[in-house]
């Protein structure tokens, strides 16, 4: 029954909170890849590689988690979307989650 209930107030979010989180999260992705940069660690993604050759890391990244978090606060109120920007938080967590057991390595 509590499956339920957790179901019932998720659907009750506001797509301006889900949006916060997703922000909060890619901001801490960033922060964490900007560490393992500095050990030496490579980015893993083409593009975001090809931003940080040129040194635009950090504009870039910035941009696209503030494009990201626009397109899902305007819209979440849509079924498919909310559903879509569930699991970018739940993948963007798993990112920062990586990061640190990563970093913890160093």
């Amino acid at each position: 029954m509590s499956g339920m209930v957790l179901l019932w107030r998720l659907r009750r979010v506001s797509g301006g909170f889900v949006a916060l989180v997703y922000s909060a999260l890619g901001l801490t992705d960033m922060l964490l890849s900007l560490t393992a940069f500095m050990h030496g660690v490579p980015e893993a993604n083409p593009f975001m590689a090809w931003l940080a050759a040129h040194d635009l890391f950090v504009p870039g990244k910035l941009l696209l988690t503030a494009l990201v978090a626009a397109l899902i606060g305007w819209f979440y109120p849509r079924k498919p979307v909310q559903a879509t920007a569930w699991a970018a938080l739940l993948f963007t967590a798993g990112v920062d989650v990586y990061h640190l057991w990563g970093l913890s390595v160093f």
